[in-house]
This record gives structure tokens, sequence and C-alpha cells, in this order.
């Protein structure tokens, strides 16, 4: 896919990125290309203005926005949201988590290009704010509890996020996560110790009261 440029003064559309993902959601191709359409040049932007130092250039940083974008939007959960910003906030948060992934481990880049394939499903995350909806049935619910916390590890500090992946995700052992890290291992344990509430708390933010509340948003 050709990466789209779109006019760098468009300002979020009330309404517009939720019926672009339903018609996503739904099947409809051609409705990725305007996703990113609306969006790239924007996040492509505020992430090089926060990360370009770990980049050679705005054309790198706009691949790896667009190659976050499409993996989250292919692989990920199905998600709808209304608030345009905290789409473009969450989308930005994991396009500089992979550029962050990228530069502090070299040979991760394949793991990290499945990292966003969560478990098949045809659930639907709402990440609006939560609305008296009937109560899921169990598997539903355990559907979307597991992609909560996918999304949820994307909000995460950078280290809590980082000591997660490698104990949780990746299954080392604690000498193992303090040496990727670079601490020992007694600081890698109380490190993960401290992350697992904080990452609890992204999960209890986005299920009470959406994404614009689990998310620190850019201006």
């Amino acid at each position: 896919m050709t990466a789209p440029h779109c006019n760098p003064d468009m300002a979020p559309g009330d309404g517009v990125t939720l019926h672009l993902l339903r018609r996503w959601n739904a099947g409809e191709q051609s409705a990725l290309s305007e996703l990113l359409e609306r969006h790239l040049d924007w996040i492509t932007s505020f992430v090089h203005g926060r990360l370009g130092g770990m980049l050679r250039s705005r054309d790198e940083t706009c691949d790896f926005v667009q190659t976050s974008m499409l993996d989250f939007l292919r692989y990920g959960p199905k998600v709808e949201i209304s608030d345009e910003s905290a789409f473009r906030g969450l989308l930005a948060r994991i396009a500089e988590n992979n550029i962050r992934d990228r530069n502090r481990h070299l040979g991760r880049a394949k793991r990290d290009a499945g990292r966003l394939r969560f478990a098949a499903s045809d659930s639907v995350l709402d990440l609006d704010a939560r609305r008296d909806v009937t109560r899921p049935s169990e598997h539903a619910e355990r559907d979307e509890n597991a992609s909560l916390v996918r999304v949820a590890l994307e909000l995460l500090d950078p280290q809590d996020r980082e000591v997660l992946q490698l104990r949780a995700f990746d299954d080392l052992s604690f000498a193992e996560v303090g040496k990727r890290m670079e601490i020992a291992e007694n600081a890698a344990r109380m490190r993960y110790s401290r992350a697992l509430p904080r990452l609890a708390e992204k999960v209890k933010q986005l299920r009470e009261r959406g994404l614009g509340a689990a998310l620190d948003r850019p201006e």
C-alpha cells in the first residue's frame, strides 16, 4: 500500500473516524485507506517531533507510523471510538513504542511485527466511556479483557511496558529481564511488581471511563 499524504491542517471531525472504523470492522477495505489518509500525516508529525532523534528522517518516521497503524488496524482488536484525538493519541503511542523497541533491542523487529496480533475475535472493543450495555457472554467478556490488557499495555510508561513485555509476554526469568534492562535481578522483580497494578489501573480506566481518560493525549 502506498503511503497516503493528507492535508496536515485537517482537523478531526466529529464521528468521521468512528464511521470509518465501523466500515473497516465490517470488512470494507477502502475504509483502511481512508483512515490512513485522514490521520497518517498528523501522527507522523507528532511522533517525529517527540522521537526525531531516534530516527534518520521524517520519511523513516512515516514508515514506522504507517506500519504501526496497519498492524493495529489489521491485527489488533476491532475498536470503535468517537473521540478522534484519542484515536490519534493511541496510534501515536503505539508507533512511539515500536520505535523505542527497535532502538532498545536490535533483533526484536520480527517479534514486534506480531506483537499486536491479538487472539482472533469477532467482538468489537468499545473505547468510548462505558455505556450501559447488556452484560456480554463469558466468552465475549474474556476476549474484551484480553484486548483491554493489550491496549492498556501500550499506554504505560516505557519502563513499565518493557518489564511487563519481557516477563509476562516473552516469559523471561527475572535474571534475564534484568540483563535486558541493564538492572539487577531484584530491581527487575520490584519493577515488575510495581508495573502490574499500574497496568490494572489502565485497564480499569479503559473499561469504566474510556480511552480519553486512560491516555495522556497530544495537544
